[in-house]
């Protein structure tokens, strides 16, 4: 009985593991018929890009094809280097899938195969436009995601297409005047895990449709990455530490003061850094247009806090002359100085954060592998970070050897230092021999005087008895005027 109950138990979890991909996903995440996963789920690891994955598509009597007509049936087929589960959607058209979705099919709970083969019907309203692929993977339930897609051109209903189209009854859909048809050997062009052009989420909207013409959208997203990543991984930390770190560009003897290059190299890089933020926002409104996805993991976060952080930069700019508006040591311009240097830090912080959702979506919604973009984000803020703890631990020497002054950020030379301990120096070694003197003065009057009085008493007439001892012990002696000083002659007699 127990080895029967483990064997049930047993052949559950097995069931249970088969079903996690893909028709546990389908049946419980799924949104629509578009969708696949994003994000890690069911023992599955977080989707990333498949560059093994291999796609070809034939006629249905396995001739090739790099383009497809309006109303075609053809065959698409997607190689592995190993066997797998799969599922695969199209854009557009039916791949054999059920009444609900023609356009997604998958392996189901078979046995995992090393080679996928779909039917695709081209739809007629399809033509000269695009047809995308896309396929999720997995080599079992505890499998890493792997992502991959592709693009195969589609022709209009003339041309090397007008057979085809007319057998399938397509209405006529010619190119705009002027305009040659697509040729038929342009080829697919692989998207690595690039979403369709006709995905639509629940909760997506198109609120701005792309103005700089072209198909290529992920490019422009690349170039806004790239340009963002520069702005706030690069420039902005470094402009502030320029601003903290003002000492470096020396004193002027003059003033006393830090020499007012600093304020020039400050504000350049800030602005160049405003200029990058700005050249990556336009790129990707008027690359990719103004939309809002819900279904793909960070989007709506990193585009919110892109715009707060943006205009956040434009702020600081406004606020720093203002500044100059008051009294220099005012209480005014010590609150729009205190402002200016919050504010500065939180578009630094808000900005870095920024750039690292910025890897997530465009893993998310590109396909990217993450150290493609984390590694350079990495690079640039360990490099400013080496910066700012250099430069923390020389300023902190400078202030313990007295260097360096809080009051207005400046450092005082070395050649001020010795030219200063020189001249205190030689001060205190005037002092010292003019006290010398002064001292030597008086021990010679002090050793006259006693000289004379060694003299005086030497000099006593004979006979003189000594003196007689006191009452209270010491001595009496008898009284001598003295005329004399350090000679120790004396001129007057001994009064008894």
């Amino acid at each position: 009985m127990p080895r029967r109950v483990l064997l049930l138990v047993g052949l559950a979890a097995c069931v249970l593991q088969a079903a996690a991909f893909p028709s546990l996903f389908l049946a419980k995440n799924a949104k629509n018929c578009f969708d696949h996963p994003t994000k890690a789920f069911g023992g599955h690891g977080a989707p990333i890009a498949d560059k093994d994955a291999k796609f070809a598509f034939t006629e249905l009597n396995g001739a090739p094809v790099k383009a497809v007509c309006p109303g075609g049936k053809y065959a698409v087929t997607v190689f592995f280097p190993g066997a797998r589960l799969v599922l695969l959607t199209s854009s557009a058209g039916n791949i054999g899938g059920d009444a609900k979705c023609p356009n997604s099919i998958h392996s189901g709970d078979k046995s995992p195969s090393n080679g996928f083969v779909a039917n695709v019907t081209v739809p007629c309203d399809a033509a000269g436009k695009p047809l995308a692929f896309r396929v999720t993977s997995a080599t079992g339930p505890k499998d890493t995601y792997r992502q991959a897609g592709a693009e195969l051109p589609v022709g209009f209903t003339n041309g090397a297409c007008a057979n085809i189209s007319a057998s399938a009854k397509c209405p006529p859909v010619l190119p705009p005047t002027g305009a040659m048809p697509p040729p038929l050997t342009v080829g697919f062009r692989p998207l690595g895990m690039m979403p369709q052009a006709k995905r639509s989420e629940a909760g997506d909207k198109v609120l701005m449709l792309p103005v700089i013409p072209g198909s290529d959208r992920a490019t422009w997203a690349y170039l806004h990455g790239a340009l963002m990543m520069t702005a706030f991984a690069l420039l902005l930390p470094m402009g502030a530490l320029i601003g903290r770190h003002r000492w470096m560009f020396g004193r002027d003897p003059r003033t006393g003061k830090v020499f007012d290059s600093w304020i020039w190299v400050h504000v350049i890089i800030q602005a160049l850094a405003l200029v990058c933020a700005l050249a990556g926002f336009a790129i990707v409104l008027l690359g990719t247009g103004f939309k809002t996805m819900n279904s793909v993991w960070m989007y709506e976060p990193h585009k919110w806090l892109g715009i707060a952080t943006i205009g956040s930069a434009l702020l600081q700019f406004a606020v720093a002359p203002l500044r100059l508006t008051s009294k220099a040591g005012s209480r005014a311009r010590g609150a729009w100085t205190g402002f200016h240097h919050l504010w500065g830090r939180l578009t630094v912080a808000a900005g870095i954060a920024n750039v690292f959702l910025g890897t997530v979506v465009v893993h998310n919604y590109h396909g990217q592998p993450f150290a493609y973009w984390v590694a350079p984000a990495a690079a640039c803020l360990g490099l400013i970070t080496f910066v700012a703890a250099v430069l923390e631990a020389t300023k902190l020497q400078l202030q313990r050897t007295h260097r360096y002054s809080r009051k207005d950020d400046s450092i005082t030379p070395i050649y001020e230092i010795k030219h200063n301990s020189k001249k205190r120096a030689g001060g205190d070694g005037d002092a010292g021999a003019d006290g010398a003197s002064a001292n030597g003065a008086a021990n010679g009057v002090h050793s006259g005087a006693e000289a004379g009085a060694g003299a005086g008493a030497a000099a006593l007439p004979i006979g003189v008895p000594p003196p007689a001892p006191a009452a209270n012990g010491g001595a009496s002696y008898p009284r001598v005027n003295y005329s004399g000083g350090a000679s120790g002659n004396f001129a007057g007699g001994i009064e008894g």
